[in-house]
């Protein structure tokens, strides 16, 4: 399949990157290369230039230091186009999805393969995902919040980043907890958050506020950024409560 090929349909503003990267990252390992793999938000439909990462699913032969050493290399020049590369070896894929199946599960259901043979269908998310996981996940979102933003002071900056940060990680908890429910997840993640805060009757503008944010329809000045910030570890709060409190 031709590199233009696999690209139809992805956002205009990832495929001139993205046919560069199988350009010269394909031909360069050669027969080590078993799997690349698109997912995330250019999969999605939510891709935003400047602020999204291109998110790649890399499976090769081997990791050993020389072959890091090679790959260090070849991503290089696509560290500032904001490419991003989870490194697997064919053997860990299935070990790592068993510990990790929030977010595999992701990666099976919303993913493009580039280039070598699509590996994800042939994984097993043994155990599956559970309410007491998404609810550890929420957890774990919080924790960081709150230790990340005093060691970067409490500045703004560190607010602003954050924000983005622990949105993004949370909503592959919001599809997983909509899915477990057999609820339909719809295609937006602002949508995905206003079922969540029906589902779970929370107040759902501050996470809404924190995925434009992340989105960039929202410019919150020096005054409003702290404000934003307390509604949203509020609302992260009250979400980590209800999912503790819900049903397993």
């Amino acid at each position: 399949m031709s590199g233009d090929r696999v690209l139809e349909g992805l956002p205009q503003e990832v495929q001139p990157l993205l046919r560069a990267y199988l350009k010269r990252v394909v031909p360069s390992l050669g027969a080590a290369l078993e799997s690349l793999v698109l997912y995330g938000s250019a999969v999605r439909g939510e891709f935003v230039r400047g602020r999204s990462n291109v998110n790649l699913l890399l499976v090769v032969a081997n990791l050993d230091g020389e072959a890091l050493r090679k790959l260090a290399k070849l991503h290089a020049r696509w560290k500032r186009e904001q490419v991003v590369a989870l490194l697997f070896t064919p053997a860990e894929l299935q070990r790592w999805a068993t510990s990790f199946p929030l977010e595999f599960g992701e990666l099976k259901e919303g993913h493009r393969l580039l280039a070598g043979r699509d590996l994800l269908p042939t994984i097993r998310l043994d155990g599956g995902v559970t309410s007491e996981l998404i609810g550890r996940e929420a957890k774990a979102n919080l924790l960081r919040l709150r230790q990340r933003y005093v060691e970067g002071g409490a500045t703004g900056e560190a607010a602003l980043i954050l924000l983005s940060l622990s949105m993004t990680g949370l909503a592959p908890c919001f599809r997983g907890w909509l899915r477990l429910r057999d609820r339909p997840i719809p295609a937006k993640t602002e949508q995905q958050i206003e079922e969540i805060g029906r589902s779970l009757s929370i107040d759902s503008k501050p996470l809404l506020e924190a995925w434009d944010l992340r989105c960039g329809r929202i410019s919150p000045g020096p005054v409003e950024v702290p404000r934003l910030f307390d509604r949203y570890l509020t609302a992260v709060e009250e979400l980590v409560r209800r999912l503790e409190a819900a049903p397993a």
